[in-house]
């Protein structure tokens, strides 16, 4: 990021406003006047940006002489329901049925920054019930930079191939941040107009004139019985333009349900509500139900009992730093602290609490890497920055598996959360060259491509349409 910035604006202008109520509603963003150049340099997309911010309260009183931390981070993601980044050109960039605020924040930041967070925690101011409201706000971000790729900006897509198109964002209902301890409830305050939104997009300049990598986030969802699981069309356009069948599975999680447990609060599914909009009962608790075997066939991974050596592994690579709660007088005085309870906070990313925190239901006997907080079952990452495309597992079709539990969860929705780098159609890409105003020679123009990277001519055609494109003058190849 080099501190450009195009801000966005919708019908409700820069800063559109929404009342709360029992219903989603939906800050709408368009993409107009992004140019393709400016003076020599093309202009790439890296991200997208947007603040939802407003006022919260507490609906019960957590006693006498009690106080309650204002919800973190991930808490307040869930202020944010379903987005949608749409491009005449691209197609669903961010399809509606698989981003969500949660998603972004419990996930994706995550793993296409190779796993830094960049974004602190905020102070948690303590409130009890019928004071005033607190006003909070919650930044997310969309990427279209993926760190594990050989050059991040591989990924990066031209600005000018959003015009046209629409940026989405879905307000939640007013009651849809997680209770708290002693289930204790926040609610979005319900003011005319009292939440807002602002959005922009980072890019960057680039002298040359590329055609990116197209990649997806993804969401798969079967309702299955244990032990046999399967993801279905892995590896389909799912609402990309000028893309074929096939991909490149750069990322898959198993989504867990987690848990929230002390003495006063039972386990329950999902607190954070990583499952938002979900079936009751989605999901699985790796711990509480204690996973004992994977076998992925796909992988070449047969019937491992050692299943915490996928845990092991993760660690290792995404060298896990804990993330400091800030405190100051206000906060130690709460009960939450007091209790020693930190709600959801990613300090011990990919559990929700801490690495060693068991609470009430405890840990795994003898194993604190199997914990019941866990929110994801990490089972494909990036192995290393600067990863070779032609590394990563190609996917297309149905991807079976199967998983053995002590005590086996009945039937219910699972979730996986995949990235994927997909390709485009030979036909597609020559479309791409022709809505760039740079056609290609065997459709009469005079521009030809070549692989980015320096010896991928002498790949094969299959790992080529991996690769970023240079567009170039047809004559200078001669």
């Amino acid at each position: 990021m080099n501190g450009n910035v195009f801000q966005l604006k919708g019908p409700g202008g820069y800063t559109p406003a929404l009342t709360a109520s029992a219903f989603p509603q939906t800050f709408f963003f368009d993409f107009k006047g992004l140019p393709a150049q400016i003076g020599n340099d093309f202009i790439y997309a890296d991200r997208i940006r947007f603040r939802v911010s407003g006022p919260i309260h507490l609906v019960n009183d957590p006693g006498v002489g009690h106080t309650q931390l204002m919800p973190n981070r991930q808490q307040l993601a869930n202020i944010v329901r379903q987005i949608r980044v749409y491009s005449p050109v691209l197609g669903e960039i961010c399809p509606r049925k698989a981003s969500y605020g949660t998603f972004l924040i419990n996930h994706d930041e995550r793993f296409n920054k190779r796993f830094k967070r960049d974004v602190p925690e905020q102070i948690r101011v303590p409130a009890g019930a019928n004071e005033t409201e607190i006003g909070v706000f919650v930044d997310f971000e969309i990427c279209f930079e993926r760190d594990y790729m050989i050059s991040s900006d591989d990924t990066t897509p031209l600005a000018t191939m959003f015009e046209g198109g629409q940026l989405e964002i879905d307000l939640a209902p007013s009651n849809a941040i997680p209770n708290s301890v002693a289930n204790v409830a926040w609610t979005m305050g319900t003011g005319a107009n009292a939440w807002t939104c602002r959005a922009s997009i980072e890019y960057h300049h680039d002298s040359q004139l590329f055609i990116h990598v197209p990649t997806q986030a993804r969401l798969y969802e079967q309702v299955l019985s244990a032990p046999s699981f399967e993801l279905q069309n892995v590896g389909a356009p799912q609402g990309l333009d000028k893309v074929m069948s096939g991909s490149r599975l750069a990322i898959m999680s198993w989504l867990g349900a987690g848990a929230l447990s002390l003495d006063e609060v039972p386990f329950l599914i999902d607190p954070c509500q990583f499952y938002t909009n979900a079936p009751a009962g989605s999901g699985v608790n790796f711990a509480q139900q204690g996973l004992q075997r994977i076998d992925i066939p796909w992988r070449d991974q047969r019937s491992i009992i050692d299943v915490q050596a996928f845990l092991h592994s993760f660690y290792s690579d995404i060298k896990r730093s804990s993330i400091v709660q800030q405190v100051n007088a206000s906060t130690i005085a709460t009960d939450e602290w007091i209790a020693g309870l930190t709600n959801c906070d990613l300090s011990g990313f990919p559990n929700m609490e801490d690495i060693l925190a068991g609470g009430a239901g405890g840990l795994m006997a003898g194993d604190p890497l199997l914990n019941p907080a866990l929110t994801l079952w990490p089972m494909i990452w990036p192995g290393s920055e600067q990863s070779k495309i032609a590394d990563m597992q190609m996917v297309d079709g149905t991807l079976p598996f199967s998983a053995d539990f002590g005590t086996s969860p009945s039937s219910r929705p699972y979730r996986w959360r995949t990235d994927e780098v997909c390709q485009w159609s030979p036909n597609g890409i020559l479309d791409l060259m022709d809505d760039i105003k740079r056609p290609h020679v065997s459709r009469g123009g005079a521009y030809a491509l070549v692989p980015k990277y320096d010896g991928a001519r002498m790949s094969s055609d299959r790992v080529a349409a991996f690769l970023p494109q240079k567009v170039v003058l047809a004559s200078a190849l001669k």
